[in-house]
């Protein structure tokens, strides 16, 4: 179960273009989470537009069904900040963690201004540089969106700053290609894009809906040649599938 959030959150990132202010509605997006064939959880990103010019992004992420019985981890993940011309700028983030020997809560405070993030865990904070396109994990879902509604001609790669860990790390995002997508919701024309983070050089791959605003409508993660997870869009309510 550890893994299920890293899927989805960790999963592609975008970074800062010179764009138009983003404009997306509220929304809220549910996804199965899947090992093997099997359902084993669940996970729900609500976006709300925040007046003025801000927003509030979380995830909330828990085992389903049987294997409830063996593993009850839930985590709730939330993000908040300002939106500008370039995508989104975390100003807090917070990260709850329940139901195993890993829970606890740990929280982002972004300072723009010094360029420094604040991170506060378990009542001992302490402070690291960033980069101005520097956000958190939780906000990548959204910045993708961004990122590739805006992509400028051939652009296939991208490189991220996260603030994740205690570490500023590295992705590198590459678009590969088009592919057509069974989910729950129907069959969604989308772009496949490989997300490495050269941290630890874990992948995942993610198949991203142009007709929903380039909404993930279906992610993995991979470990080497090995597939850890994958998750598969299964309702959406606020976002309209729009004419291609």
């Amino acid at each position: 179960m550890k893994m299920i959030l890293l899927l989805l959150l960790v999963g592609i990132l975008g970074s800062a273009q010179a764009a138009q202010p983003v404009d997306l509605p509220e929304f809220e997006a549910q996804y199965l989470v899947r090992k093997g064939g099997i359902n084993v959880g669940a996970a729900t990103l609500r976006y709300t537009p925040v007046e003025p010019g801000g927003y509030r992004y979380s995830l909330h992420t828990r085992a389903r069904g049987i294997t409830r019985l063996f593993i009850n981890t839930e985590i709730r993940e939330v993000s908040q900040g300002r939106i500008e011309a370039g995508g989104f700028k975390p100003e807090y983030y917070r990260y709850d963690r329940r139901g195993d020997s890993r829970s606890g809560v740990s929280e982002l405070f972004f300072d723009r201004d010094s360029m420094t993030v604040t991170n506060d865990v378990a009542d001992r904070p302490w402070k690291m540089a960033i980069t101005d396109n520097t956000i958190d994990r939780v906000t990548g879902p959204l910045q993708v969106m961004h990122d590739l509604h805006h992509r400028q001609g051939d652009n296939t790669r991208f490189t991220y700053k996260i603030a994740d860990g205690g570490r500023l790390k590295t992705w590198e995002v590459t678009v590969e290609g088009a592919e057509t997508i069974q989910t729950p919701m129907g069959r969604f024309e989308t772009i496949r894009v490989r997300r490495q983070d050269l941290t630890n050089g874990r992948e995942t791959h993610l198949w991203a809906a142009p007709a929903l605003r380039y909404l993930a409508v279906q992610a993995e993660q991979w470990d080497a040649d090995t597939r850890r997870f994958r998750l598969v869009l299964s309702d959406l309510t606020g976002l309209t599938a729009e004419e291609e």
